[in-house]
This record gives structure tokens, sequence and C-alpha cells, in this order.
């Protein structure tokens, strides 16, 4: 085409440009340019088109304007294809912009801008997660609180709060933080324990929450009712009652029965009378003492302080009793003697006693002792 055909053309169009195209000087140099590149005379190797469709209306609107300024910053290349790291953007931006009237005609409204008669759309949405997609529709949506800035991203324009929040929501759709376990987080934003802790009458061990009622010195272990006790083996092989040696009981006696030595009898034998591993001495200060090792039966003692300390007797003129016998643990006892230096005295009860020596150093000294 040669150079005066050239000018005949453009002025040609350029008289139709501005008969079809809006007052505004901003919308007609947008025309032009528009009008120039799809034409071809923009430079060379570009791409030609034989048509060209103003996109503008005849009032040239306030959004028709805004997509103006648009294409008069971008170059020939963008605007052919529609799309453009700065073209796109803008002309959303633009698409926001409320008009009473028609003829938007710019990415976002009522369709997009037609270089070619006829031509297609093809959606822009590279990189973009939401806002138009520059032909009618859109690239996605956000959800609240985020929002669509006019890059196509989603963005949170929610400031946090957490002052004073332990747990809970941020107010922007995060999190404060979490409770550890048993504890839960209450409305506040604050962590609590709903479960009520018991250490009634517990020293030790667990409290019911998670939590503890306290802790043992070693060597002592804490055991199931919650009590400090020591590592030891309770001791209750042939024993109905009493302490079993590491702070528990072997048992207790049904009354009128009483415990006696780890068995349970009743409590009916008097001084000075034949006691069994089943009964028990009739006054609170006797014990049921056994003279011989592995003997089966005793005799109900008194309790006294000092050897050699004279005892009470049931019948002072016949029998003789003086503190003078002794047991393992260092205790002692008032024992009837049947002779003393020749003098001879009854024993408590003929039938079930022998008069003995006990030591052999002294065999003038005898003593009532139970028959076997």
């Amino acid at each position: 085409m040669s150079r005066a055909l050239w000018l005949v053309l453009v002025s040609a169009a350029a008289l139709g440009l501005a008969t079809g195209c809006g007052s505004s000087s901003k919308c007609k140099k947008a025309c032009e340019k528009m009008q120039q590149c799809a034409l071809g005379d923009a430079g060379a190797g570009e791409a030609k088109s034989s048509s060209f469709n103003c996109p503008f209306s005849a009032t040239c609107n306030p959004k028709e304007e805004c997509q103006a300024a648009c294409y008069l910053a971008a170059d020939c290349p963008a605007i052919l294809s529609k799309a453009g790291a700065a073209l796109t953007p803008c002309l959303q931006q633009c698409a926001t912009i409320k008009t009473d009237g028609g003829g938007d005609k710019g990415p976002g409204s009522d369709g997009p801008i037609k270089l070619d008669k006829g031509g297609p759309c093809t959606p822009q949405c590279g990189g973009r997660v939401c806002g138009p997609n520059g032909c009618g529709g859109n690239c996605g949506g956000c959800t609240p609180p985020m929002f669509c800035n006019t890059y196509g991203q989603c963005i949170n324009n929610c400031t946090p709060n957490c002052a004073g929040r332990q747990c809970g929501g941020d107010g922007c759709g995060g999190s404060c933080g979490s409770c550890a376990p048993p504890t839960v987080c209450n409305t506040q934003g604050q962590c609590y324990n709903p479960c009520s802790p018991n250490c009634s009458g517990k020293v030790c061990g667990d409290n019911g929450c998670g939590g503890s009622c306290g802790s043992c010195t070693p060597p002592l272990i804490c055991d199931p009712t919650g009590q400090c006790v020591t590592t030891c083996t309770p001791a209750c092989s042939g024993k109905q009652c009493g302490p079993d040696g590491c702070g528990g009981s072997c048992g207790s006696c049904t009354p009128p029965a009483s415990c006696s030595v780890g068995v349970c009898g009743n409590k009916t034998i008097d001084t000075g009378q034949i006691c069994t591993n089943q009964n028990l001495c009739k006054q609170p200060a006797d014990t049921c003492l056994f003279m011989a090792t592995g003997a089966v039966k005793g005799i109900c003692l008194t309790n006294c302080n000092k050897i050699g300390d004279p005892c009470s007797a049931p019948n002072p003129g016949t029998q003789f009793a003086a503190c003078g016998l002794s047991d393992a643990s260092g205790h002692n006892y008032c024992g009837f003697y049947c002779e003393i230096l020749g003098t001879s005295y009854a024993c408590p009860n003929s039938f079930d006693f022998d008069c003995k020596a006990l030591d052999p150093t002294a065999p003038t000294i005898k003593l009532c002792i139970p028959k076997p």
C-alpha cells in the first residue's frame, strides 16, 4: 500500500471515529490508538485486522473514560491480545465503576472489547483466583473475611485479636491457641478444667482430674488409697487380727471378742488361770504368758515393773506371788511360787499346774507351771 493511499484510509477512519465515539478526548485518543494497532500502524510484525469497532459509547461514561486511560497506557501487543500485566488489572478496576446507562463494553461489564467482528472471548485467569475473567465471568471467589484485590488474589482485611486470650478464635478465622487436655477453652478464650479434683483423705496419687494430690518421699510409695506407705511385705500368716507390720491390718474381731497377739478371743480368764491362743486374760493388766517354747497353754499373769517386787495373789494366805518372770521383750510379770527355800505354797489350780524349778541353778525356788 502506498503512503498516499494509507493517509486517505486513516483520514476516512478518523472521520468515522469522530462521529461514532463520544466527545471525550480521552475516549477519542484511545479509539485512535486501538484502531492504529488493529490496522497495523504501530510497527512491523504486529497482527492486522481488516475491520475495527470502537468499544466506547457516544456519551463515553466514567467507566469508559477509565477504560480509555488503560488502553492509552498499554502497548499494541497487549491491546491486540486483550490482556497484559498492566492492562488486565487496570480494566478490572474500571469494571467496579457503576454507571446509569448502557454502553459499558469493557472487561467485567457487558462484554469484551472486540477488535475483530464476531471474534470469541478467551477468559484471562492466569495466576488469578478471584475477580473478573475479562469475559463477563469471574476467576473464583473468596471465603469471608477474605476479599479479592485488583490483582485477583484473596487477602485478609481483618486484624486478628488475641489480647488476653489463651485459646479459641482470633476473630479472623485463625486461632489464638489450644488447651492441653483435660483443660478446655471457654467463651472468654481461657483454658480451664471442667473436672473437680478430689483429694479428700489422700496425701498422694491421682486427684481424679489428671492432677496430683501430692507425692511420697522415697523409700515411701503411694498406695491405692492415696497414703504414703513403706515398701514392706505384710505379715498376716496365722493371724486373725492386729497389725500386719506395714501400717495395715490383718483383720478385726467381732465384739465381745478382742485381739491379742493376732488372735480373737473373749476376755474371760482370771489372773493365775490357764489361757490358750484362743482366749484372753480378763484383767486389762494381765498377759497370757507361755513359759516354754512350743507350749499351747499359758497363764494369765499381771505385768510388774521391777524383779523382786511383791505382787498380789488371789489367796494371800495360801498363795505367794512376786515379780520374778521376764519375756524375750524385757517385760516383767508376777509369777506364782509354790516353793521358796523349803516353804511351800499352793498353785492357783492343782489340776492344771506343776511345781517346777525354771532355773536349774536355783532348785529351791519353784514356780507354778501349766501342765502340758
